[in-house]
């Protein structure tokens, strides 16, 4: 070639028309393109096609391994990302359960005093008589001292024939019972306690009152609907600071509520001796997120 005068060129690097990939529209890789003249003899093709090739090959793994630099680079990216996320998301989940109490004390607001009138006699008539004026004698005697007609109810006697019992003493003196329940529903506590304790007085008169565990004093509390606001504020305040408390001796934050459930109310008596008291109690469960 050179005895014609013609000399081969070799340009090595990245040709300025590299826009489509690797290789340019030749069809020669860029970094490694001859530029050599078609009278070239023998001589030179068989030098330069295989440098041509060995320079394709080491780019082409060079590619290959920057690729997978790349993968691995964005794989470890994302990874890192999901941890970051998942430690997030669980750190926000971190919640603590707590329950606020809140008592009051208050007074009934309600009686029902069931009087219990018992007699005894073979004849039946005389017995009817003699139910019916004690009946009226403690009727008598609430309404003398304060009790409304509409606060007083009576029931139907009840009769029972002692004799009738197979069980029964054959030597029974009086063989009918009679009974009869005279009720008070008063919303006057003072007023009706006051009663129960001058029941000596129907006693003088020869009215003897009897106790049964059928019919025993109730002392009620129906206002509990006003009460609820400020006892479940209460509770929920009460709640909160346990909460606080929780999350101060562990080293966090109290964030909101998660959620809240109101327990049941219940109303029950001070103690034995005095019914009239109530206690009224509810509890509250709350659960915060912490941060």
């Amino acid at each position: 070639a050179e005895r014609v005068g013609f000399k081969p060129t070799v340009r090595l690097g990245r040709t300025p028309d590299f826009e489509s990939g690797p290789f340019d529209h030749s069809g020669i890789f860029p970094s490694a393109k001859v530029l050599y003249s078609p009278l070239c003899d023998k001589y030179w093709r068989s030098f330069f096609i295989p440098l041509i090739f060995a320079t394709f090959t080491l780019e082409y793994n060079i590619f290959e391994t920057m690729k997978n630099s790349w993968n691995f680079w964005g794989l470890l990216a994302l990874g890192v990302c999901i941890i970051l996320s998942v430690g997030k998301f669980t750190g926000s989940k971190r919640t603590v359960n707590v329950k606020g109490l809140a008592t009051q004390e208050v007074m009934a607001d309600h009686v029902i005093w069931p009087i219990v009138i018992r007699d005894i006699d073979n004849d039946l008539q005389s017995l009817y008589a003699s139910i019916n004026e004690k009946t009226g004698s403690v009727v008598g005697f609430l309404k003398s001292n304060g009790i409304e007609d509409d606060d007083i109810s009576i029931t139907a006697p009840t009769v029972t024939d002692r004799k009738a019992y197979e069980y029964s003493n054959e030597h029974i003196a009086s063989r009918y019972q009679m009974q009869q329940v005279i009720t008070v529903s008063s919303n006057d506590i003072d007023q009706v306690r006051a009663l129960m304790s001058r029941q000596g007085e129907l006693l003088a008169k020869g009215i003897a009152t009897t106790t049964d565990y059928d019919y025993q004093v109730s002392f009620e509390y129906n206002g509990l609907n006003g009460l609820k606001p400020q006892m479940v504020e209460t509770a929920t305040r009460n709640a909160r600071e346990v909460a606080q408390k929780f999350a101060n001796d562990s080293g966090s934050r109290l964030g909101k509520i998660q959620t809240a459930s109101q327990g049941q109310f219940s109303i029950s008596d001070r103690d034995s001796n005095t019914p009239w008291i109530k206690i009224v109690r509810v509890v509250t469960s709350v659960t915060y997120y912490l941060k």
